[in-house]
């Protein structure tokens, strides 16, 4: 999506070396107004506006994004088999289960997260500066981009360590071709 692209060029452009980049959220008000922009009219967004230039804003805006999709970019189709991989015993037949899983994503879903780890890969390679290494940049978007039907909360606490191991693994080996 436009959003993502947009959102991810501004952080590498201007925010690799913020210190906390995807944990120090963005002004509320000023995160709505965003949102509220780019829902009337996404094609004509004016990126030379103040608000574009708040990283901060701007990298909350990307997690909002994700957050409000109706269903995880790792669908709900796909919840429970991604859990399980991550709970087999060896890493390199975890690696495999979980590449072969998320080629079986839709075209759309599969892009979009292969297009969103490699830019969180190249934010750990900051990490010396931004203080955001792949764990906790997991901990960031795990539960968002790999969460359960209706959000069910038990059984996102239950999971939690899972869906985090899953964005940390691929940000740390970016193996998605």
């Amino acid at each position: 999506p436009m959003i993502v692209e947009v959102c991810t060029r501004i952080v590498e452009e201007r925010g690799l070396d913020n210190q906390g980049i995807y944990r120090v959220p963005g002004n509320t008000g000023a995160l709505k107004e965003l949102q509220d922009e780019i829902n009337k009219d996404e094609k004509g967004l004016c990126l030379c506006s103040e608000k574009w230039q708040d990283v901060n804003l701007v990298s909350s805006l990307l997690k909002l994004f994700f957050r409000k999709l109706p269903d995880s970019l790792i669908t709900d189709e796909l919840y429970e088999s991604v859990i399980s991989a991550m709970r087999t015993e060896r890493s390199e037949r975890r690696m495999l289960k979980l590449k072969k899983l998320l080629h079986d994503l839709p075209d759309h879903n599969f892009n979009t997260f292969r297009f969103l780890m490699k830019h969180l890969s190249l934010v750990s390679r900051h990490e010396e500066m931004n203080k955001m290494d792949a764990h906790n940049l997991a901990i960031m978007f795990g539960p968002t981009l790999i969460r359960p039907q209706d959000n069910n909360i038990s059984v996102m606490a239950r999971n939690m360590a899972e869906q985090c191991r899953v964005v940390e693994m691929i940000v740390t080996h970016v193996c998605l071709h």
